[in-house]
């Protein structure tokens, strides 16, 4: 179990997820190089914690065999920014919420949010797939997965 980056007693500055695939990648390389580890990872996520799973398929890692993602997006944007109007319910709800678990860095994320209203390379590391009903498109990720996803 890993906490996200900048939660709990987790290193770093939370981020929204930005940086999780990094963080998963590093994370599968030190599962699979301890001696307990036979290399083989399956990995799993809800919600916000499913939000960082989405991102380690932008890592590619060769550990994973497989994945289970509930009640999540692997689309940040949309995620923020629903059918093109800003989730201010969501994010700053949420955020504000998160707030005591992120050590006061989850506010400094709205106003990054509001900053990136269009879809830009800014939300690259937050999207595994722009659009689920075109895989070829060059912003998702999915056809690059060689693993099972029960989503």
């Amino acid at each position: 179990l890993q906490d996200q980056r900048g939660t709990f007693t987790s290193g770093g500055d939370f981020n929204l997820w930005r940086k999780a695939s990094v963080d998963a990648r590093d994370t599968f390389n030190w599962v699979s190089s301890q001696d307990w580890s036979d290399g083989t990872i399956f990995s799993a996520g809800a919600s916000a914690d499913g939000i960082a799973e989405f991102e380690a398929v932008l890592a590619d890692p060769p550990q994973l065999r497989g994945q289970w993602i509930m009640w999540s997006t692997g689309d940040g944007h949309e995620l923020s920014y629903q059918n093109g109007a800003y989730r201010q319910d969501l994010i700053e709800g949420y955020m504000g919420f998160m707030s005591i678990l992120t050590h006061g860095k989850s506010k400094l994320v709205i106003p990054e949010v509001k900053e990136h209203e269009p879809y830009t390379d800014w939300w690259a590391n937050l999207t595994a797939c722009r659009d689920v009903t075109r895989p070829q498109d060059p912003d998702c990720h999915y056809k690059e997965v060689k693993w099972p996803v029960l989503m």
